[in-house]
């Protein structure tokens, strides 16, 4: 019997582990509403978060995020190191969009972005999603 639950607590151990190592947004989402556009996003407000962003990964989901958060608003500089995809880059003030840089691919990088206005929140999306759902600057926002 023993060995059973010894056997049993590695899987449930291995299971977690995979999930929280290997879900692209762990176990918790919020909802990030552009102009009704919804986006399932992860919260980067740490240091380590922001500093990992979306390196790394291979992809996001069609309507998946990371959504940076800031205590105080600044002109937030972005790059691509370490992307293996391109993304949409959304600055957002509050709860309006202040300015949106599409399509940014990662042989950009080492170059930085920067916004002409300072924000309190960047958006990383799907390259393209920004153009083909009218996101832009003066887009509403709202976070759930």
């Amino acid at each position: 019997m023993i060995k059973w639950l010894t056997i049993a607590f590695m899987v449930a151990g291995t299971i977690y582990y995979a999930v929280i190592t290997f879900a692209p947004f762990g176990i918790s989402h919020n909802i990030a509403i552009i102009d009704g556009n919804e986006f399932s996003v992860q919260i980067a407000d740490s240091i380590d978060e922001r500093d990992k962003g979306l390196s790394g990964r291979n992809s996001l989901g069609g309507k998946e995020g990371l959504l940076f958060v800031f205590d105080e608003s600044d002109e937030y500089g972005f790059w691509m190191k370490d992307m293996k995809f391109p993304i949409d880059i959304i600055w957002i003030e509050n709860n309006e969009v202040v300015y949106v840089l599409p399509n940014v691919k990662p042989d950009s990088y080492p170059s930085v972005f920067y916004p002409p206005q300072p924000a309190n929140k960047v958006l990383e999306i799907n390259a393209g999603l920004s153009e083909s759902l009218g996101i832009m600057k003066y887009s509403s926002f709202l976070l759930k």
